[in-house]
């Protein structure tokens, strides 16, 4: 269910050169699926979309990711500060893996495409689910959004992170592909290259789950 209600700032913090990270509470609780987004109106009026990129084990507060750029959004995200309330309208959206799924599951992520799969794959750990996750991530001129939460869960076993040309991570894990559930989010140009490697090794479009940002 759709529901606005107002959120006050508690944090911004630099994930990567041109990517911070937005901290918001809320005055109740707010309930999403892993992987949904949510559209904050700001002080100056202005609207715009923005990934969740926590868990929603977390339901008094939520963070989100965002890619700076030349826009308006991107000015009002700039000029926020702690304690600063926002009218936040969601959650939205249907980047969410299917209730019926038990298969194993791949992810394919490019640039802040890794901020819904955060989310996710934070959730998938904190209930033990016993799928096997694998996240294929192409960074953004070598800008590495939330390598460490990733990196550390590799490490501990608990998920498969692999970083590279999307096109060389998908050839080097076909046969994995073909067996699991597969999502795959980040901006169009991202997208498109994800989704034409992904036929050209014999996966069909309907099998895939996608999230286009947009433009950038």
């Amino acid at each position: 269910m759709t529901d606005t209600q107002a959120a006050g700032v508690t944090a911004t913090e630099p994930l990567a050169s041109g990517v911070v990270q937005v901290t918001i509470a809320f005055d109740r609780p707010f309930a999403f699926a892993p992987g949904q987004y949510v559209s904050i109106r700001f002080p100056d009026g202005v609207t715009r979309a923005y990934c969740i990129s926590s868990a929603p084990q977390r339901p008094q507060a939520v963070q989100l990711c965002v890619r700076l750029g030349a826009g308006a959004g991107s000015s009002a995200v700039r000029e926020l500060r702690v304690g600063d309330r926002i009218e936040v309208e969601g959650p939205l959206g249907e980047f969410v893996l299917p209730e019926d799924d038990s298969r194993d599951v791949v992810f394919l992520a490019g640039d802040t495409g890794l901020a819904p799969i955060r989310s996710i794959v934070l959730h998938l750990r904190a209930v033990e689910d016993r799928r096997r996750i694998t996240v294929l991530y192409e960074p953004t001129d070598g800008q590495i959004v939330y390598g460490a939460d990733f990196g550390n869960m590799a490490a501990a076993g608990s998920i498969r992170y692999l970083r590279g040309p999307i096109e060389d991570l998908v050839r080097g894990e076909k046969e994995l592909l073909t067996r699991s559930a597969i999502m795959v989010a980040g901006f169009d140009r991202f997208l498109e290259r994800a989704l034409a490697i992904l036929e050209a090794e014999g996966i069909e479009r309907t099998r895939v789950i996608a999230e286009s940002f947009g433009r950038l």
